[in-house]
């Protein structure tokens, strides 16, 4: 949700050095924006991590198959060994299982159910939109299973990457790259030179004052 529990949930694990790692997955939002940016961005407010262990994962993926397909060959081509999947409790079963049977052997998935406002997995029934959640995970089980049935194993060369995943150093050093000087030099003295005929009017308007 806006609240960002997973990016929170992840942030405590990093502080406590129970992971040496996080991946921030975020979906296209503008031309060459993705979400993952501005969840970097706040995830970084949250404590000091190292920018190398925080990875960018800009994606356009439709589903949780396709965010797979996406992430496994550069699991594997970076050699993890272990992943926690912060997911919501009515996905944790399916999440894991498209991941492993994707991956084969490695990496080892583990999957945590992180709280979602509109589902509680120990009342679900007595709220709509739980309700609605409930069915649409259970039908896109299913579904995963037809999807993936004869699907091989992914391997580090498999990439289908919308965009490199990279890590928050890179991403700000891409970004300050992407700064044009010569252009802001200009706003910045036009600023400059408003705000100095603004306190020059108020001194001339003071001293006739005086007079």
């Amino acid at each position: 949700t806006a609240d960002l529990e997973r990016s929170d949930y992840a942030a405590n694990l990093l502080k406590e050095g129970k992971v040496d790692s996080v991946l921030i997955l975020g979906r296209r939002s503008f031309r060459d924006r993705s979400n993952s940016e501005f969840y970097a961005e706040d995830f970084m407010k949250l404590g000091s991590f190292d920018s190398n262990a925080v990875f960018l994962v800009p994606h356009n993926d439709p589903s949780t198959i396709s965010e797979a397909y996406s992430l496994i060959p550069w699991l594997k081509k970076h050699e993890i060994d272990t992943v926690l999947l912060l997911t919501d409790a009515a996905s944790t079963y399916r999440v894991k299982r498209i991941f492993q049977k994707l991956s084969g052997k490695s990496p080892v998935y583990i999957t945590k159910d992180i709280h979602h406002v509109l589902y509680n997995p120990s009342c679900w029934y007595n709220n709509r939109e739980s309700r609605k959640n409930w069915l649409r995970s259970w039908a896109s089980l299913f579904a995963s299973y037809i999807d993936i049935f004869n699907s091989d194993t992914l391997e580090a060369a498999d990439s289908s990457y919308y965009k490199p995943i990279r890590s928050y150093a890179e991403y700000k050093r891409e970004v300050r790259s992407n700064v044009n000087l010569q252009k802001l030099l200009p706003k910045i003295e036009d600023k400059i030179k408003t705000e100095s005929e603004k306190e020059a009017v108020k001194d001339s308007t003071k001293a006739q004052e005086k007079s």
